[in-house]
């Protein structure tokens, strides 16, 4: 008897070449049941280079990735830019006016308040207190809230 993968000389050519691409094909599924799951159960290292994207840590959900939990959004990249920190309906959104203030777009163009799941600039105080404003205020000009472009302008 022979060891898995060894295949029997005395068996025609024509199964030894079958035997040899079954071998083929279950290393090729192992791999691609491997690839397919990369994303699932746990965090992955790797996840925000793959297709799961930077939209909360990488979880497996019915073949997409999604954030599991109000923690997988904390620590995510559209958290700390975007100030979507928030698990909302399976997706990472702002929720609050704490989850755009920690967020880089409130520091930089003033969105500081949380509308339909994103972060928009809503008053003149978060508009003149941003980086973008505090750049153009330099320069002569003022800044305002535009509610039609949800961030600060600067005029």
């Amino acid at each position: 008897m022979r060891g898995p993968g060894v295949v029997d000389p005395d068996l025609p050519r024509a199964l030894r070449a079958l035997y040899s691409e079954l071998v083929v094909a279950r290393f090729l599924l192992a791999l691609v049941v491997a690839l397919l799951t990369a994303c699932g159960g746990e965090e992955s290292p790797g996840c925000l280079e793959t297709s799961c994207g930077p939209d909360g840590v990488c979880f497996e959900d019915s073949f997409a990735c999604a954030p599991q939990s109000e923690a997988d959004c904390r620590n995510s990249h559209v958290c700390r830019i975007e100030g979507r920190c928030s698990l909302v309906d399976g997706q990472c959104a702002a929720d609050s006016r704490q989850d755009c203030v920690s967020s880089e777009i409130c520091g930089y163009d003033g969105r500081c308040s949380a509308r339909r799941g994103i972060c928009i600039a809503t008053c003149d105080a978060d508009c003149r207190a941003s980086e973008m404003c505090r750049e153009a205020m330099q320069r002569g000009e003022d800044c305002y809230p535009s509610t039609a472009e949800g961030r600060c302008v600067a005029y």
